[in-house]
């Protein structure tokens, strides 16, 4: 909406009685008026920047007095003259559409979108105090009444907190009281900007050049000659100049208006907005309809007339919520995701050994309605497919319980399947979990080394020994939700990554003579510790291991080969002793070479940049037993605990969550967006009298 300024004061209060609205056609309206002779009006466009008026319009008489507004909540506005108590609005086209009465002739008017609903309607202030209307479709008393400032104070009208409602700021020279609501009080803060003498402008400002529309907060303008200084965004204290620009002439009579200007190509086509699935943009809940049996958050049974015994049926709208000692779950479809967040894909491995088949339910799944609610057993507990398939409802192999799948599809979860923490996630205390929250923990051990102010182990020469802590200690307990860390002084485990050596060769071969067991390669570079090494490749039978290497181009394979040939592909597997050690073992000398204190999920899976080595866990190179210091987190292994703590009870149900697509009746996606794109926002606009 745009804003214009108006007289009023601040600090006072006391409401009056109602206004009454003349018996016309409904209409609404928005600023003070523009001031000036003349009916015609060059409006400049919030992203125009050809130097020429975007629109001109013809509407009144010249010396009419006048307002601009959003009058039909479009985002554009038009023009409204006012004749005694009556008000004549236009439309895009400059034809009167709408006349109605409101208030006095001599009252002062402003306008502004008081209520949020997108239209602007009219305020009749009488000294200090307002009368809003906001129903502009009929006759009555004003819809609110305050009081604020003094009777002499000059008033601007903005939406100073971009919450879609106009409100009331007081100018007393160069600083101005802002309040944010419509009712009587204090101004909530105060800030400065310009002088005493300037001409403010108020409006939610476009940024043609850049093409940007506005942010829906109103900003403030100072006029000087044909140059505008805007304010940045209001806030107490002394305000800065965001940007200046210039427009018309030192003399023009310029007001604020809103007229959006569309978007061109280069060929003079509309650019469209991008086109997008619409979104929830926050959590719903799920509620009961009217007749539902209300469920008890302690315990799943149905709630009941403690005088009757009958069930408590919802009267409607009511919210759903989850039942104490629930398992967390997911409500089907969200990506399956690593502790990186990375999207987990079907491998070629995974699709073979399934046959691109996986089942859409398991018999510990909880059966949850359309609602994501979990259905129930008559005992209250939830009802699992388990428990479908004991009354003979559900087939866990029927073929309708499977989906396709094909290779670097990506993964998802079930309908009702039980969360657990990720592996490699932060660990966490909860209750009863892998890390128990409220019990008793311990700080230090009589294992861990104590150490120095450089955060060193201490080396006892006479003992030649390590120093380690004097006692040990514990807290009460963490609370859940906690981080958990290793201990201050606690000594660091970390993996052995052997380099594999196992690769191919094109040059290989085979000779069916018997025996048939010898391959040669002259590229290959056997070495002994080849022995015991898979080799595949042409008439080589499948399992067969390197038993004996002869020199750097021969090796004695298990089986013998079926057929003599050149040029054979070999490939030679890599060790079970290769690549990452099984299990992390205790850091003894900081300073060895391939030994990291994270390994990859895969044997062979080379170490990365995420993989800290234990040679860089400090800067010297003295061998030294790697330590922790006491705030690096836990991870959650394989082998944890890694069930998520209850539900509490009482947690709402969400039916949806913020971020959720929007479906159609149809079961397809709404989308959003494709329309020809515009800058939206306020700009200037000039009056004049051609008469």
């Amino acid at each position: 909406m745009s804003k214009r300024a108006l007289t009023v004061g601040m600090l006072t209060a006391g409401l009056s009685a109602g206004l009454v609205a003349g018996a016309l056609s409904p209409a609404a309206a928005q600023g003070n008026p523009v001031g000036g002779q003349g009916n015609v009006y060059f409006l400049s466009g919030a992203g125009n920047t050809s130097g020429q008026a975007q629109k001109v319009m013809v509407f009144g008489d010249p010396g009419d007095e006048v307002y601009f507004g959003d009058w039909d909540g479009d985002h554009t506005d038009t023009p409204m003259i006012r004749r005694g108590n009556a008000f004549y609005v236009a439309d895009h086209d400059g034809k009167t559409v709408n006349v109605f009465a409101y208030g006095d002739a001599g009252d002062e008017v402003m306008a502004g979108d008081w209520d949020g609903d997108g239209k602007d309607s009219l305020a009749v202030r009488r000294g200090n105090k307002f009368f809003v209307k906001n129903d502009t479709s009929k006759s009555g008393v004003a819809d609110v009444e305050f009081a604020y400032g003094d009777a002499g104070d000059t008033i601007l009208v903005g939406d100073w907190n971009n919450d879609g409602k106009d409100t009331l700021t007081v100018r007393r020279g160069g600083e101005y009281f802002v309040k944010n609501d419509t009712e009587t009080g204090n101004a909530e803060y105060t800030f400065l900007f310009g002088e005493a003498n300037d001409t403010i402008l108020v409006g939610d400002w476009s940024n043609a050049e850049k093409q940007e529309s506005g942010n829906g907060a109103d900003q403030l303008a100072v006029r000087r000659g044909f140059e505008y200084h805007l304010s940045s965004e209001l806030g107490a204290g002394a305000m800065k100049t965001d940007r200046v620009f210039g427009y018309g002439n030192p003399d023009d009579t310029v007001f604020t208006v809103s007229l959006p200007t569309p978007v061109l190509d280069a060929n003079g086509n509309p650019v469209l907005t991008e086109k997008t699935v619409k979104m929830y943009d926050a959590d719903m809940a799920a509620t009961y309809k009217a007749g539902d049996p209300i469920i008890n958050w302690q315990d799943g049974t149905q709630v009941k007339d403690p005088v009757t015994g009958k069930p408590v049926t919802a009267k409607g709208g009511e919210e759903k919520v989850y039942v104490k000692d629930d398992l967390k779950h997911y409500r089907g479809g969200e990506w399956q995701v690593n502790a990186k967040g990375e999207a987990q894909k079907y491998s070629a491995a995974e699709i073979t050994a399934n046959g691109g088949k996986v089942r859409l339910h398991e018999s510990a799944d909880y059966v949850l309605a359309a609602d994501f609610s979990i259905e129930r057993m008559t005992n209250g507990d939830p009802k699992t497919y388990g428990d479908l398939v004991a009354e003979g409802k559900f087939d866990l192999n029927a073929s309708t319980n499977y989906m396709t799948v094909k290779e670097n599809d990506v993964k998802s979860y079930r309908s009702g399947q039980v969360k657990l923490h990720l592996v490699g996630a932060a660990a966490v205390y909860e209750v009863g979990g892998q890390y128990p929250a409220n019990v008793s923990t311990p700080i230090t051990t009589t294992a861990d080394f104590k150490l120095d102010s450089n955060n060193d182990p201490i080396w006892n020469p006479s003992t030649s020994t390590w120093v380690m802590a004097d006692a040990a200690s514990e807290t009460e307990g963490y609370a859940p939700g906690t981080a958990v860390t290793y201990r201050k002084g606690q000594q660091m485990q970390a993996y052995t990554w052997t380099a594999p050596m196992g690769r191919a060769v094109s040059d290989g071969v085979t000779d069916s003579t018997a025996p048939g067991t010898t391959v040669t390669s002259a590229t290959a570079n056997f070495v002994a510790g080849d022995v015991g090494r898979t080799i595949t490749g042409g008439s080589i039978p499948a399992g067969a291991t390197i038993t004996a290497v002869t020199n750097a181009t021969t090796v004695t394979i298990s089986a013998a080969a079926t057929a003599s040939a050149t040029g054979v592909t070999l490939t030679l597997g890599n060790l079970a002793t290769e690549g990452w050690s099984a299990s992390a073992t205790n850091i003894a000398d900081d300073e060895l070479a391939n030994r990291y204190v994270t390994r990859q999920t895969g044997q062979y899976d080379v170490p990365t940049t995420d993989n800290k080595k234990v040679s860089d866990l400090d800067a010297d190179v003295k061998p030294e037993p790697g330590v922790y210091l006491g705030t690096e987190a836990k991870l959650f292994v394989t082998g944890d605990d890694l069930d998520m703590t209850l539900y509490k009870g009482g947690e709402p149900v969400l039916i949806h969550k913020k971020g959720d697509w929007v479906y159609g009746s149809d079961g397809q996606p709404v989308y959003q967006g494709g329309e020809p794109k515009t800058v939206k926002g306020d700009g200037l606009g000039v009056r004049r009298n051609f008469g």
